[in-house]
């Protein structure tokens, strides 16, 4: 156990494949409540909020992966809230080229039981529903098969806030891609002005498809 601590108390997260590496630092003075790495076949990335269907909670849209998965579980020192350390990890991972996939905060996620108990099966991470943010990204790398990051954090009632990190090596590069969902194209065409679609149309030298957006102008 003290060997698990010290190393994560230098790297949280070092998924390795051939030559790639993601590292991603710990939270300062936070406790590690479940840490586990194992390949999967069938890795399910949430891109939507949970929504209820036939008297059941179902994530609003979704994909299945496979590959090299290492999951750690935060509990983050106390006086720390959940947008702080989602905002710790989010910040790590924008150092590499990601793309965002999915986002979403407060009651927009859906109910926290959801994610807790349905999703990631882990009874700590059931807090209070407007105390949640949900964020799903790609990351590409040299090795062309990308990582899959999920970050969750909520704040529980006691005041103790939780994060979530997944993170995916994917097994092989998906032709089709993992599309981001329509809100948050909309999203990052409002605040950005433009969207990089990855491997579309006609491609620039980096194998993507820049969409701006234009802003109409009236005409007296």
């Amino acid at each position: 156990m003290k060997k698990i601590l010290f190393l994560f108390s230098v790297l949280c997260v070092a998924v390795q494949a051939q030559s790639a590496t993601l590292n991603v630092q710990a939270y300062p003075n936070a406790r590690i409540v479940f840490h586990s790495e194992s390949q999967e076949d069938r890795f399910l990335l949430a891109l939507g909020p949970y929504k209820k269907a036939d008297s059941s909670w179902q994530v609003d849209r979704s994909q299945y992966l496979s590959g090299m998965l290492e999951r750690t579980t935060f509990e983050l020192p106390a006086d720390s809230s959940a947008e702080a350390g989602f905002n710790f990890f989010k910040s790590q991972l924008d150092k590499y080229n990601l793309r965002e996939l999915f986002h979403c905060k407060a009651r927009d996620c859906g109910t926290s039981n959801s994610w807790a108990n349905n999703h990631f099966k882990i009874i700590q991470l059931y807090g209070l529903d407007q105390h949640q943010l949900y964020g799903a990204y790609e990351i590409t790398n040299a090795d062309d098969k990308p990582f899959y990051a999920v970050l969750y954090a909520v704040m529980r009632g006691n005041k103790r806030a939780y994060v979530q990190l997944d993170v995916l090596h994917a097994n092989k590069l998906n032709e089709s891609g993992v599309a981001s969902s329509p809100e948050t194209l909309i999203k990052l065409l409002n605040t950005n002005g433009y969207f990089v679609f990855p491997d579309f149309g006609n491609k620039d030298a980096k194998g993507s498809c820049t969409c701006r957006s234009k802003k109409r102008t009236s005409r007296p």
